[in-house]
Protein backbone atom coordinates (compact mmCIF):
# COMPACT_ATOMS: atom_id res chain seq x y z
CA UNK A 1 0.00 0.00 0.00
CA UNK A 2 1.03 3.70 -0.60
CA UNK A 3 2.01 5.12 3.42
CA UNK A 4 -0.25 2.75 5.27
CA UNK A 5 0.70 0.43 7.63
CA UNK A 6 -1.31 -1.95 9.25
CA UNK A 7 -0.38 -4.86 12.19
CA UNK A 8 -1.58 -8.16 12.31
CA UNK A 9 -1.57 -10.43 15.35
CA UNK A 10 0.74 -13.36 14.22
CA UNK A 11 -0.45 -17.06 13.84
CA UNK A 12 -4.15 -15.37 13.34
CA UNK A 13 -5.90 -17.00 9.70
CA UNK A 14 -9.46 -17.83 8.51
CA UNK A 15 -11.93 -15.78 10.50
CA UNK A 16 -15.36 -14.53 9.33
CA UNK A 17 -16.99 -11.76 7.07
CA UNK A 18 -17.05 -9.11 9.96
CA UNK A 19 -13.22 -9.45 10.73
CA UNK A 20 -12.43 -9.29 6.87
CA UNK A 21 -14.13 -6.30 6.54
CA UNK A 22 -12.75 -5.30 9.79
CA UNK A 23 -9.14 -5.68 8.43
CA UNK A 24 -9.84 -4.20 4.98
CA UNK A 25 -11.34 -0.85 6.30
CA UNK A 26 -8.35 -0.75 8.87
CA UNK A 27 -5.65 -0.62 6.01
CA UNK A 28 -7.81 1.88 3.83
CA UNK A 29 -8.04 3.75 6.59
CA UNK A 30 -4.37 3.97 7.17
CA UNK A 31 -3.30 4.56 3.66
CA UNK A 32 -2.51 8.31 3.29
CA UNK A 33 -3.05 8.59 -0.37
CA UNK A 34 -6.48 6.89 -0.26
CA UNK A 35 -7.50 9.94 1.89
CA UNK A 36 -5.73 12.23 -0.10
CA UNK A 37 -8.21 11.07 -3.17
CA UNK A 38 -11.49 11.24 -1.18
CA UNK A 39 -10.69 14.86 0.05
CA UNK A 40 -9.75 15.49 -3.99
CA UNK A 41 -12.93 14.05 -4.93
CA UNK A 42 -15.07 15.98 -2.43
CA UNK A 43 -13.40 19.34 -2.93
CA UNK A 44 -14.30 18.64 -6.68
CA UNK A 45 -17.55 18.01 -6.02
CA UNK A 46 -18.36 21.21 -3.98
CA UNK A 47 -16.07 23.45 -5.88
CA UNK A 48 -17.18 22.11 -9.83
CA UNK A 49 -20.34 22.15 -8.23
CA UNK A 50 -21.00 25.86 -7.02
CA UNK A 51 -19.35 26.77 -10.22
CA UNK A 52 -22.53 24.66 -12.26
CA UNK A 53 -24.77 25.93 -10.54
CA UNK A 54 -23.39 29.99 -10.92
CA UNK A 55 -22.91 28.98 -14.73
CA UNK A 56 -26.49 28.10 -14.71
CA UNK A 57 -27.58 31.19 -13.27
CA UNK A 58 -25.18 33.59 -15.28
CA UNK A 59 -27.05 32.35 -18.40
CA UNK A 60 -25.11 28.65 -19.17
CA UNK A 61 -22.10 27.85 -21.07
CA UNK A 62 -21.92 30.18 -24.14
CA UNK A 63 -25.37 31.69 -23.82
CA UNK A 64 -26.96 27.51 -23.61
CA UNK A 65 -28.50 27.27 -20.20
CA UNK A 66 -27.67 24.23 -17.99
CA UNK A 67 -31.17 22.05 -17.98
CA UNK A 68 -33.24 21.81 -14.40
CA UNK A 69 -32.58 23.91 -11.34
CA UNK A 70 -29.64 25.31 -9.97
CA UNK A 71 -29.33 22.28 -7.66
CA UNK A 72 -29.58 20.34 -10.41
CA UNK A 73 -26.72 21.69 -12.44
CA UNK A 74 -24.38 21.58 -9.08
CA UNK A 75 -24.54 18.07 -8.70
CA UNK A 76 -23.52 17.49 -12.69
CA UNK A 77 -19.76 18.01 -10.86
CA UNK A 78 -20.43 14.59 -9.89
CA UNK A 79 -19.38 13.16 -13.52
CA UNK A 80 -16.15 15.10 -12.80
CA UNK A 81 -15.52 14.14 -9.32
CA UNK A 82 -16.13 10.25 -10.41
CA UNK A 83 -12.95 10.68 -12.41
CA UNK A 84 -10.46 10.62 -8.94
CA UNK A 85 -12.27 7.93 -7.42
CA UNK A 86 -11.10 5.40 -10.38
CA UNK A 87 -7.70 5.48 -9.42
CA UNK A 88 -8.46 4.90 -5.72
CA UNK A 89 -10.47 1.66 -6.48
CA UNK A 90 -7.83 0.82 -8.58
CA UNK A 91 -5.06 1.15 -6.24
CA UNK A 92 -6.76 -0.37 -3.40
CA UNK A 93 -6.32 -3.55 -5.47
CA UNK A 94 -3.25 -2.88 -7.32
CA UNK A 95 -1.00 -1.45 -4.31
CA UNK A 96 -1.72 -5.13 -2.13
CA UNK A 97 -0.61 -7.04 -5.84
CA UNK A 98 2.73 -4.23 -5.97
CA UNK A 99 4.21 -4.43 -2.27
CA UNK A 100 3.36 -8.48 -1.80
CA UNK A 101 0.85 -7.69 0.79
CA UNK A 102 -1.61 -9.58 -1.00
CA UNK A 103 0.11 -12.74 0.08
CA UNK A 104 -0.44 -11.72 3.39
CA UNK A 105 -4.04 -10.57 2.80
CA UNK A 106 -4.59 -14.35 1.71
CA UNK A 107 -3.37 -16.10 4.12
CA UNK A 108 -5.64 -13.65 6.88
CA UNK A 109 -9.01 -14.03 4.69
CA UNK A 110 -10.99 -17.53 4.09
CA UNK A 111 -11.23 -16.79 0.86
CA UNK A 112 -10.51 -14.62 -2.27
CA UNK A 113 -13.70 -13.89 -3.51
CA UNK A 114 -13.99 -12.74 0.33
CA UNK A 115 -11.24 -10.86 0.62
CA UNK A 116 -12.49 -9.02 -2.84
CA UNK A 117 -15.89 -7.97 -1.58
CA UNK A 118 -14.79 -7.22 1.10
CA UNK A 119 -12.27 -4.41 -0.42
CA UNK A 120 -15.34 -3.31 -2.33
CA UNK A 121 -17.56 -3.00 0.38
CA UNK A 122 -15.16 -0.13 2.47
CA UNK A 123 -14.48 1.48 -0.99
CA UNK A 124 -17.68 1.56 -2.16
CA UNK A 125 -18.87 2.96 1.62
CA UNK A 126 -15.93 5.27 1.77
CA UNK A 127 -17.02 7.02 -1.85
CA UNK A 128 -20.59 6.88 -0.99
CA UNK A 129 -20.13 8.70 2.33
CA UNK A 130 -17.81 11.43 1.07
CA UNK A 131 -20.55 11.56 -2.46
CA UNK A 132 -23.01 12.11 0.42
CA UNK A 133 -21.27 14.98 1.83
CA UNK A 134 -20.43 16.68 -0.83
CA UNK A 135 -23.74 16.87 -1.91
CA UNK A 136 -25.11 17.59 1.19
CA UNK A 137 -23.19 20.35 0.62
CA UNK A 138 -24.42 21.13 -2.30
CA UNK A 139 -27.80 21.47 -0.91
CA UNK A 140 -26.91 23.54 1.43
CA UNK A 141 -25.39 25.80 -0.53
CA UNK A 142 -28.24 26.27 -2.63
CA UNK A 143 -30.90 26.63 0.56
CA UNK A 144 -28.92 29.32 1.34
CA UNK A 145 -28.30 31.32 -1.94
CA UNK A 146 -31.83 30.79 -3.92
CA UNK A 147 -33.92 29.71 -1.25
CA UNK A 148 -36.58 26.77 -1.79
CA UNK A 149 -35.13 24.29 -4.04
CA UNK A 150 -36.64 21.34 -5.80
CA UNK A 151 -38.17 19.68 -3.26
CA UNK A 152 -37.62 17.20 -0.31
CA UNK A 153 -37.83 14.03 -2.71
CA UNK A 154 -35.97 15.69 -5.25
CA UNK A 155 -32.97 16.42 -2.84
CA UNK A 156 -33.15 13.10 -2.17
CA UNK A 157 -32.66 11.98 -5.51
CA UNK A 158 -29.80 14.16 -6.41
CA UNK A 159 -28.24 13.08 -2.73
CA UNK A 160 -28.37 9.64 -3.45
CA UNK A 161 -27.76 9.32 -6.77
CA UNK A 162 -24.29 11.70 -5.93
CA UNK A 163 -23.37 9.27 -3.51
CA UNK A 164 -23.92 6.19 -5.05
CA UNK A 165 -22.79 6.95 -8.71
CA UNK A 166 -18.58 7.61 -7.58
CA UNK A 167 -19.57 4.50 -5.32
CA UNK A 168 -20.08 2.16 -8.32
CA UNK A 169 -17.41 3.51 -10.57
CA UNK A 170 -14.82 2.96 -8.09
CA UNK A 171 -16.19 -0.68 -7.64
CA UNK A 172 -15.81 -0.90 -11.56
CA UNK A 173 -12.39 0.00 -11.17
CA UNK A 174 -11.76 -2.02 -8.28
CA UNK A 175 -12.85 -5.12 -10.38
CA UNK A 176 -10.89 -4.28 -13.42
CA UNK A 177 -7.66 -3.87 -11.49
CA UNK A 178 -8.49 -6.94 -9.90
CA UNK A 179 -8.17 -8.50 -13.54
CA UNK A 180 -5.43 -6.28 -15.03
CA UNK A 181 -3.04 -6.00 -11.80
CA UNK A 182 -1.17 -3.23 -12.91
CA UNK A 183 -2.23 0.09 -11.59
CA UNK A 184 -1.30 2.06 -14.50
CA UNK A 185 -3.21 -0.57 -17.06
CA UNK A 186 -6.09 -0.49 -14.85
CA UNK A 187 -5.99 3.48 -14.77
CA UNK A 188 -5.86 4.07 -18.52
CA UNK A 189 -8.38 0.97 -19.15
CA UNK A 190 -11.65 2.41 -16.86
CA UNK A 191 -10.07 5.87 -18.11
CA UNK A 192 -10.61 4.87 -21.85
CA UNK A 193 -14.29 3.42 -20.76
CA UNK A 194 -15.26 6.90 -19.53
CA UNK A 195 -13.49 9.13 -21.82
CA UNK A 196 -12.49 7.82 -25.42
CA UNK A 197 -15.15 5.11 -25.58
CA UNK A 198 -18.21 6.82 -25.91
CA UNK A 199 -16.18 9.12 -28.39
CA UNK A 200 -15.86 6.31 -30.54
CA UNK A 201 -19.72 4.83 -29.75
CA UNK A 202 -21.67 8.37 -30.19
CA UNK A 203 -22.17 7.05 -34.21
CA UNK A 204 -23.68 3.55 -32.46
CA UNK A 205 -26.57 5.11 -30.47
CA UNK A 206 -27.63 1.57 -29.50
CA UNK A 207 -24.37 0.54 -28.37
CA UNK A 208 -24.02 3.93 -26.77
CA UNK A 209 -26.80 3.90 -24.30
CA UNK A 210 -25.47 0.56 -22.46
CA UNK A 211 -22.01 1.68 -21.82
CA UNK A 212 -20.96 2.45 -18.32
CA UNK A 213 -20.24 6.04 -19.31
CA UNK A 214 -24.04 7.04 -20.45
CA UNK A 215 -25.12 4.84 -17.47
CA UNK A 216 -23.18 6.93 -14.67
CA UNK A 217 -24.51 10.10 -16.20
CA UNK A 218 -27.84 8.91 -16.47
CA UNK A 219 -28.20 8.42 -12.59
CA UNK A 220 -28.65 12.23 -12.29
CA UNK A 221 -31.29 12.30 -14.16
CA UNK A 222 -35.19 12.55 -12.79
CA UNK A 223 -36.26 8.65 -14.82
CA UNK A 224 -31.91 7.60 -13.90
CA UNK A 225 -33.37 4.31 -11.81
CA UNK A 226 -32.78 2.17 -14.79
CA UNK A 227 -29.32 4.08 -15.66
CA UNK A 228 -28.57 3.04 -11.75
CA UNK A 229 -29.54 -0.15 -12.10
CA UNK A 230 -27.16 -0.47 -15.79
CA UNK A 231 -24.07 0.77 -14.18
CA UNK A 232 -24.42 -1.41 -10.72
CA UNK A 233 -24.51 -4.40 -13.64
CA UNK A 234 -21.13 -3.33 -14.71
CA UNK A 235 -19.61 -2.63 -11.41
CA UNK A 236 -20.99 -6.42 -10.35
CA UNK A 237 -19.52 -7.52 -13.59
CA UNK A 238 -16.47 -6.07 -13.71
CA UNK A 239 -15.96 -7.15 -9.67
CA UNK A 240 -17.36 -10.86 -10.78
CA UNK A 241 -14.13 -10.98 -13.26
CA UNK A 242 -12.01 -9.92 -11.02
CA UNK A 243 -12.93 -12.37 -8.18
CA UNK A 244 -12.61 -15.25 -11.12
CA UNK A 245 -9.13 -13.68 -11.79
CA UNK A 246 -7.87 -14.02 -8.25
CA UNK A 247 -8.87 -17.95 -8.32
CA UNK A 248 -7.77 -18.97 -11.29
CA UNK A 249 -4.38 -16.96 -11.18
CA UNK A 250 -1.68 -16.94 -8.64
CA UNK A 251 -0.42 -13.35 -7.00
Amino acid sequence: MSGGTVRYRAGTTGGGWGRVLRMEAAKFVATPSYRRLLAVTAALMVLLGCGYAWLSTAGGIGGAPLAGTDLHASFLAVNIARLVVVPLGVLVVADEFASGQILLSLRLCPGRTTLLLAKAAVLAGAVAVVGLGGGAVLVAVDLAASGPGPGVAECLRLLLAGAAQPALVAVFALGVAAVLRSAAGAVSGVLAVFLVLPLFAAVLPGVAMWLPHTAANGMLDADGAGAALLLAAWAVAALALGAAALQVRRP
